[in-house]
């Protein structure tokens, strides 16, 4: 599932950016921090066109932890609670 998501992602970056990604970089933090810029402003784009809103933090990390449609998902709303709870308390879980 991992290699469908970077395929889709750089099929889409190389189209804007004309930049692809490999594997391995996941474990460069600077690569690995566009990926994910990449990744949310294609899909908090397709978010602001299907319901009209801005994505907000809460948003994108359903998105970052439930994939594109984390937003609708149940299972996202624990991980999404924690988040709160650092953003919030600053408590480490």
């Amino acid at each position: 599932m991992e290699h469908e998501h970077l395929r889709f992602l750089n099929l889409h970056i190389r189209n804007h950016i004309n930049k692809h990604f490999t594997l391995e970089d996941r474990y460069d933090r600077n690569k690995c921090k566009l990926i994910i810029f990449y990744y949310m402003k294609r899909y908090c784009e397709r978010y602001r066109k299907l319901t009209g809103k801005q994505a907000d933090y809460r948003i994108m990390a359903m998105m970052h932890n439930g994939g594109p449609n984390g937003y609708f998902k149940p299972a996202t709303i624990k991980y999404i609670n924690r988040i709160n709870d650092e953003i919030l308390n600053g408590r480490k879980h």
